[in-house]
């Protein structure tokens, strides 16, 4: 009679969100929760005031993420959860992605790329 291990597969990285203790073989399924926070400060908002713009509208690879009222501010840094907020759940421990910021006259006032990564939520500090 041969008594042979069940092999089950799955998600066997404890940093994924599917993580799976019981897997004995990784099968490529794991998530992993990468995420970012924009802000600014009350000197950004005045800044931003002061040249008439009342409004902005935050983009991550031409998706629409939020809108925000220039006159509100983050007296310090936000945590994730918080603030202008990305998320996503990808198959990759590192993505990077592509982001712009426009006031209410569809100017960009801020653009520039985010390389994230897992366990890390990143900060970027709008100045202006």
């Amino acid at each position: 009679m041969l008594v042979g291990a069940c092999k089950k597969e799955g998600c066997d990285d404890q940093f994924a969100l599917n993580y799976n203790s019981k897997v004995n073989s990784n099968n490529g399924s794991c998530l992993y929760e990468l995420k970012a926070v924009f802000w600014y400060d009350d000197s950004t908002s005045v800044h931003l005031q002061n040249d008439n713009i009342t409004s902005l509208r935050f983009f991550v690879d031409d998706n629409l993420i939020g809108t925000k009222l220039a006159s509100e501010f983050w007296a310090t840094e936000p945590d994730c959860g918080f603030g202008m907020n990305f998320r996503e759940n990808s198959p990759l421990t590192t993505t990077s992605h592509d982001y712009y910021v426009r006031d209410q006259n569809d100017i960009v006032v801020w653009s520039g790329t985010l390389t994230l990564g897992v366990g890390v939520c990143i900060s970027k500090e709008m100045t202006y």
